[in-house]
């Protein structure tokens, strides 16, 4: 029996050991790493630049509706301080329905129109991101990149794994054309 049981944790010893071995050389061979994906996309000066511009474009159609919205509260400022015959009145009315549609008409394509337009250029630099991760990974030796999401599709990761931090400056100095 002790024979047995010398046996069996010799056998267990050197199936550790194996097992050891084969994942040294496993690591070695495959050289994996993670991002987190949120801070690279928004630590990365495209994103930011590209935020910028949508946010100009935004406050200017804002802004364009600003000025709708103040010519017809010019228009029912009006309205209300005028004696106006019937016909006068309908006149008004149909003037103040069709620019309160408009307004609303204008509102909706702004709307449809911001959110194509951030989608189309989120998605340009997604391409950016993701053309350049896949050239660094093969720079840099790395079989697989992996990314951190908010939704959790990694739960650990070793910090020594993870190099958000040097690919997000190599791709900002990619960027910025250094």
């Amino acid at each position: 029996m002790t024979m047995r049981y010398t046996l069996l944790l010799s056998i267990m010893a050197l199936l550790l050991s194996l097992t050891a071995i084969t994942l040294v050389v496993i690591r070695k061979d495959n050289h994996i790493a993670f991002v987190r994906s949120q801070d690279l996309v928004y630590g990365y000066d495209g994103m930011k630049e590209a935020h910028e511009k949508f946010k100009a474009n935004t406050n200017q159609l804002q802004a364009n509706l600003d000025t709708l919205k103040a010519d017809y509260q010019r228009t029912v400022d009006n309205y209300n301080a005028e004696e106006w015959s019937e016909e006068e009145k309908q006149k008004q009315q149909t003037l103040l329905q069709k620019q309160e549609q408009n307004i609303r008409q204008y509102a909706k394509a702004i709307e449809q129109r911001m959110q194509e337009e951030d989608e189309k250029i989120t998605q340009a630099v997604l391409n950016q991101i993701n053309s350049f991760i896949e050239e660094y990974g093969k720079e840099k030796g790395y079989t697989l990149i992996l990314g951190t999401t908010v939704s959790g599709n990694i739960l650990y990761g070793n910090e020594a794994e993870d190099i958000t931090d040097d690919l997000l400056k190599a791709l900002n100095k990619n960027y910025a054309g250094q």
